[in-house]
């Protein structure tokens, strides 16, 4: 069993051994938070609001213009359950839809206030369509590039009692135009941090 493996399946018991141990403390889960409006993320324009959904937590998704002309479609969810949290992937609904995804690095966006975050970075292609997918999660001790990532913490939140708010965040762009994905989530990603850490 390689240590990748190993590690993963520790981070898993460790998951599941708080939400026992939550469920033995009678401790609720808390409420969905409210996704923020598009105004309060960014104020690129709105092309196309598309409608709202849930996938264990409410999302919203919008095409946006940014100041360039490009054209970037932004998902926002949010959950209060860590589950949740980690079983999303910025890919999940281009794998979905017939996208072969290829690469995985991290990459660092400067963020609005000059600090950096580390996100995903994926290509997403069908037939002629090249998407590049950069997508991170909001918590409130941080960005993180995945919801695997800082797994740890995440397990340690849920035994406590303070888990959440959780935000996922994913940017999509053709793949020439991407510093259009880093610059909307240089908006997008600090605006949720502080949401999640007010919460």
């Amino acid at each position: 069993m390689s240590a990748s493996i190993r590690r993963h399946a520790v981070v898993l018991l460790l998951i599941a051994g708080a939400g026992a141990a939550a469920a033995g403390l009678g401790v609720r889960s808390a409420p969905e938070p409210a996704l923020p409006a598009i105004a309060a993320l960014t104020s690129w324009p709105v092309e196309e609001a598309y409608a709202p959904g849930d996938a264990g937590g409410p999302y919203r998704q919008w095409l946006v213009r940014d100041p360039a002309g490009t054209d970037a479609l932004l998902y926002v969810g949010a959950t209060s359950r860590v589950q949740t949290m980690v079983r999303w992937t910025g890919e999940l609904g281009y794998q979905g839809e017939g996208y072969l995804v290829t690469g995985w690095p991290e990459g660092r966006v400067r963020l609005a206030d000059g600090s950096t975050a580390a996100v995903s970075r994926v290509l997403a292609e069908r037939l002629d369509d090249r998407q590049l997918l950069e997508y991170a999660i909001v918590r409130p001790d941080g960005v993180q590039p995945s919801g695997t990532s800082g797994l740890p913490a995440a397990a340690w939140s849920v035994l406590s009692g303070h888990a959440g708010p959780y935000y996922m965040v994913r940017v999509a762009v053709p793949a020439a135009d991407g510093a259009a994905a880093d610059r909307l989530l240089g908006l997008v990603l600090p605006q949720l941090l502080a949401r999640a850490r007010s919460a």
